[in-house]
């Protein structure tokens, strides 16, 4: 089968959409597709972002690579903002991937908690009012990565809605390292402060562990302040981002992988978790939906979003029973490679090709 990715940014480290796109681009290789990665030549800045509702050009080159490749199917990932809808109905195929809930109206990442009569949250928002629009008439099936976005898509009309969930490949699972890992960008929805707070509280308790805050964002240069208001500096590694190919060095260094985010995510669990369990370390997450799919007790601990005093505690109680975080570690290992292998991943995205093509 002949499958052309379609994507705002190149696969790489800059976002989970990212990460993704590039282990769906080399799960379907392996499985034997011939697959091409599409992205935009002229990224929208300054007055061009009045592209991001709708880009000719973008539109030429997406029938352009059609007419070169003559891909079976066409699918879409984020595409609302360097490519815009435009790239949608084509005549091919077209599967959709909603990693996040901008298609469903809801405010993610910078324009949680701003007002809706914000300039900049207003024009975003009608522009997701237009994409709303447009994709669920100009594709064939959708993809969800968890199950409450795949269900919340579906009442909102999307067609054929599949849950498909986030996969990491298996990487070698090393012995415990003495720290506490937290992978993501660094903005306030992805809830690091919380983590520092929350590390603040026991750290004094816990000699030999620290926290590794992973990632860069806004926020790093305040994590940093904080850290050193706390007394705690000297606690907490801020390396900035990684390459994908970096992060399970970076995790095999933890005893245990926080997720501490404060807004819905599009995974199911997402990516931070799956890499996690992948490497055979168990997770502490906050209750938020597409954050908690797919943890229990035998692999994590949930707590309430933003609960600074509940996740010191859990961060404690794990950090003073070794056992517990071998067995929640071991069992994280065999969920991943049960649920989120990219094979796995794979048989369900080749069934959904199957289905648009017929």
């Amino acid at each position: 089968m002949r499958v052309l990715l379609v994507n705002d940014h190149p696969p790489g480290p800059t976002g989970g959409a990212e990460v993704h796109v590039g282990r769906v681009a080399d799960a379907l290789v392996d499985a034997g597709c011939s697959v091409r990665v599409l992205v935009p030549d002229v990224p929208h800045r300054g007055v061009r972002r009045a592209l991001d509702l709708w880009d000719p050009g973008a539109r030429r080159g997406v029938r352009g690579a059609i007419a070169a490749f003559r891909p079976d199917v066409v699918h879409l990932h984020n595409v609302l903002d360097e490519l815009s809808t435009s790239v949608a109905g084509l005549g091919v195929p077209t599967v959709l991937t909603v990693h996040d809930h901008r298609l469903l109206g809801t405010r993610v990442g910078m324009d949680q908690g701003r007002s809706l009569w914000s300039p900049g949250v207003a024009a975003r928002a009608a522009k997701n009012r237009f994409a709303r629009w447009r994709l669920r008439r100009e594709v064939n099936a959708t993809i969800a990565p968890s199950r409450t976005l795949a269900d919340d898509l579906r009442r909102a009309g999307y067609p054929a809605v599949h849950h498909v969930e986030n996969f990491a490949p298996a990487t070698p699972i090393a012995a415990l390292g003495p720290d506490i890992v937290f992978v993501g960008g660094l903005h306030p929805h992805k809830g690091p402060q919380v983590l520092l707070d929350a590390w603040a509280q026991v750290a004094r308790r816990h000699d030999g562990v620290r926290l590794r805050i992973v990632g860069d964002g806004p926020l790093r240069t305040t994590l940093a302040a904080s850290a050193a208001a706390a007394g705690i500096e000297d606690r907490v590694v801020l390396p900035g981002a990684v390459p994908p190919s970096a992060v399970a060095g970076e995790l095999a260094r933890a005893c245990i992988v926080a997720v501490p985010s404060l807004g819905a995510e599009g995974g199911g669990p997402t990516l931070a978790v799956v890499e996690a369990m992948a490497a055979g370390r168990g997770v502490v997450v906050t209750d938020r939906p597409g954050v908690v799919e797919g943890v229990d007790d035998a692999v994590g601990v949930v707590v309430p979003a933003g609960d600074v005093v509940a996740l010191a505690a859990a961060l404690d109680e794990l950090l003073s029973d070794p056992t517990r975080l071998e067995n929640l570690g071991a069992a994280a290992a065999a969920r991943a490679a049960e649920r989120w292998s990219p094979e796995v991943a794979c048989r369900s995205l080749l069934r959904v090709y199957r289905e648009v093509c017929r």
